[in-house]
């Protein structure tokens, strides 16, 4: 019963800016052990849908349930930190831990943090360059860095924001194999927003559309049939 507990139910939700609606008559339920895909045209709502999801928005209308102290690891679509700061893939890494222990500027984390953000790193396939600087890395080597500090939130729900833009077909393989090892192996409940959905069918248990202002969620054979895609992006 707990692979099914939901950890966010949003019940005919409506989100929007200044009074304005982007999306509506959202009706959504992430469970514990989920691997979801949350796709649409761009400028369908995703990004809207994804910080209701997320509580940086708060609904116009309905209700969002969140399960208690439920913690995300994010994983943004892109980051580039300023050049002039010397930091490693190690330390951007750690980056993931400040919200969760108490320290300050200047003082160097617990000797259990970096042993766990060696973990991180491992998990993801880039110990290999945890002393590389990371604006030395490329778009990939970057990625799987980002993924490593959302780990290290030890995150109720992994959450990617289009993690695969701009990636050649390789690295989007490779990024899809990895994802579904962190799922299927370590059990961990994963939300990917994307525009992106081919290779996705095999991998996800759920999918939902955001288009035309409107969420629609069920299972993947239906809502990846070449028939649904059209309908999508037809519209």
């Amino acid at each position: 019963m707990l692979a099914m507990m939901p950890l966010i139910e949003l019940c005919d939700c409506a989100f929007g800016y200044g009074g304005t609606t982007i999306v509506e008559c959202a009706d959504f339920m992430l469970r514990r052990g989920d691997f979801m895909a949350v796709l649409g045209p761009n400028g369908g709502g995703k990004t809207t849908l994804l910080r209701g999801l997320l509580g940086v928005l708060k609904p116009l209308r309905g209700q969002v349930q969140c399960a208690d102290a439920l913690t995300f690891g994010y994983v943004p679509q892109r980051e580039d930190i300023d050049p002039v700061w010397p930091v490693s893939a190690m330390e951007v890494t750690l980056m993931g831990a400040y919200r969760r222990v108490r320290w300050r500027m200047g003082l160097p984390l617990p000797h259990v943090e970096r042993e766990r953000a060696s973990a991180c790193l491992t998990r993801v396939g880039a110990d290999a360059f945890r002393r590389k600087l990371f604006a030395e890395l490329s778009g990939g080597q970057k990625q799987r860095v980002l993924m490593a500090r959302a780990l290290m939130t030890q995150p109720d729900v992994l959450v990617l924001d289009e993690p695969a833009s701009g990636f050649d077909l390789a690295a989007q393989r490779d990024l899809l194999e990895l994802l579904c090892r962190m799922h299927d192996v370590e059990g961990l409940t994963i939300l990917v927003v994307s525009h992106h959905f081919a290779g996705l069918q095999p991998l996800v248990n759920r999918v939902s559309w955001v288009h035309s202002g409107r969420v629609e969620t069920g299972l993947p054979d239906a809502m990846l049939s070449p028939a649904k895609i059209q309908e999508v992006f037809s519209q």
